[in-house]
């Protein structure tokens, strides 16, 4: 399987991301737990996103 980074904005203007599978757009679970973790510990936008 091949996994890629989406942006995830929300309703509100917030932005997350999140790992999903590139075929089926499933989210990869424990993956997009791992960046909200980062980002609960304010970490740096730059260590968030993943750029390909």
């Amino acid at each position: 399987m091949i996994f890629r980074a989406e942006r995830a904005v929300a309703t509100d203007g917030s932005v997350d991301w999140v790992v999903v599978n590139a075929e089926s757009y499933g989210i990869h679970v424990e993956a997009t737990a791992f960046l909200a973790g980062l980002a609960g510990r304010d970490c740096s936008p730059n260590t968030i996103s993943v750029r390909g």
